[in-house]
């Protein structure tokens, strides 16, 4: 079977032959694995890209900390997002009976037996990389806006967590930055919500190239729309905000109710903070907008 893209997997194992195995696999059938040897250095690559499996013994012992695989599954569940990761235990087979009751509290979705058996293993990764094919169509639809096909107000939430996670771990800078079409509901009242929708998807597209690659943009609600700009300061975060409200006046889209009977947008901006979760980046950006929008729009508004 051959699959559109490459997902990623980890591994949490020490047994050299049954990691060398699961590679050979596994590559097999899609996947990129990386393999880890710690905690920190679970989570740090779980950060740098969120997987789409996990592979880990429970009974796996890091050697820096103390702490078993039993701990590093525990404390994934707690993770607003990588909570979701699916989970195989590379169980060994002498001992699956007597980590049986241990092993429920850990909410996996499957079991390799270690040794482990190469026709088990081809047969197993078959079934999961069938299942994440069909697992991606869902999440893609469920974290896409399908008027302008960016990721929704789900996916900025989502990524929100991952980056505060991300800042906390490796002190990174990031901004988020939240912008309002003017007068959105008055230029829908004029010119009918046909129009209405083909302004936001022109605009979505318009703003897009405006971002490095690096950076993200989701389409929020209504004519709401937030970008995560990554590795950078709040005077940058600034000067690209303001690149985006200066081309869209200079864009001349009219307006009858509009500044100078264009369109025109307000944005609030503001950099993560050591204490910032995502709600309170998500409510003082939103507070920054509102005061863009309170002193006529056409504005940004950062701190």
């Amino acid at each position: 079977m051959e699959f559109q893209r490459h997902w990623q997997a980890i591994v949490v194992e020490k047994d050299l032959p049954t990691v060398e195995l699961l590679f050979r696999v596994l590559e097999t059938h899609g996947f990129d694995l990386k393999w880890c040897f710690s905690k920190e250095q679970f989570f740090e690559r779980c950060l740098e890209k969120m997987p789409d499996l996990l592979l880990i013994d429970p009974a796996f012992q890091d050697d820096s900390t103390g702490c078993d695989g039993y701990t590093i599954i525990k404390s994934l569940k707690q993770h607003l997002v990588l909570k979701e990761i699916p989970i195989i235990l590379l169980l060994d087979k002498e001992k699956q009976e007597k980590e049986k009751w241990k092993t429920i509290s850990l909410h996996y979705l499957d079991i390799l037996e270690k040794p482990v058996d190469f026709n088990v293993l081809e047969i197993k990764m078959n079934k999961w990389a069938t299942y994440l094919t069909e697992q991606n169509k869902f999440k893609k639809a469920a974290l896409s806006d399908p008027l302008t096909g960016l990721p929704n107000y789900l996916a900025l939430e989502r990524e929100l967590i991952i980056k505060c996670s991300q800042a906390e771990i490796w002190k990174m800078k990031f901004c988020i930055f939240m912008l309002d079409i003017d007068r959105f509901t008055q230029y829908n009242n004029v010119y009918g919500h046909s129009f209405g929708d083909t302004l936001l998807q022109t605009l979505a597209s318009y703003w897009k190239k405006l971002l490095r690659h690096s950076d993200m943009f989701f389409r929020y609600k209504m004519a709401w729309f937030g970008g995560i700009l990554i590795d950078t300061t709040l005077e940058d975060a600034y000067k690209t905000c303001e690149r985006i409200r200066q081309t869209t006046y200079e864009a001349n889209f009219p307006h009858k109710e509009g500044i100078d009977k264009r369109v025109t947008v307000s944005i609030g901006v503001t950099a993560y903070r050591p204490e910032d979760v995502p709600s309170t980046l998500l409510l003082r950006v939103g507070s920054f907008l509102m005061d863009a929008k309170k002193e006529g729009g056409n504005k940004v508004k950062a701190g």
